[in-house]
């Protein structure tokens, strides 16, 4: 963490990359980063991968599979939460709030997300629904 702490110090545009199995709360570090990638587990054709990425010679399409936490003691939580992991809990002091919440990602391109529509009204909470929605590319590169 010194390290880390020291070369963003620097005043230079530093891009963080973490290679791990599960989520670190790195999120203290997002506001100094020029950019931070999440790699899970990304095996023997992983650094391969990062750097086509870096390059721009691939674009970014992954999703966060997991909420990245700010601060080690404010660990992520569901709907399904105890009382005291809620941010709004006057019991508790530490803040759960992610630096990076569940589907977080960017990439070198734009999408406009319009036209949305269900396919029944009320949406049924012990049934099944469709949604409909057109996607379309803004930007200057293909995306996914």
């Amino acid at each position: 963490m010194e390290l880390v702490e020291a070369v963003l110090a620097t005043g230079r545009p530093v891009v963080l990359i973490v290679s791990s199995g599960r989520p670190y709360a790195v999120g203290r570090f997002a506001p100094t980063a020029a950019a931070m990638v999440q790699v899970f587990l990304p095996g023997e054709e992983g650094g391969r991968a990062v750097a086509q990425l870096l390059a721009g010679e691939a674009n970014f399409s992954g999703k966060l599979p997991v909420r990245i936490p700010t601060t080690p003691g404010g660990r992520p939580y569901t709907y399904l939460h105890a009382p005291l992991a809620d941010r709004q809990s006057r019991l508790s002091n530490l803040d759960p709030t992610p630096a990076f919440p569940f589907g977080h990602g960017l990439s070198y391109t734009t999408f406009e997300i319009n036209e949305l529509a269900l396919d029944r009204e009320p949406v049924p909470v012990d049934g099944e629904f469709t949604v409909a929605a057109r996607v379309r590319n803004t930007g200057a590169v293909a995306g996914a």
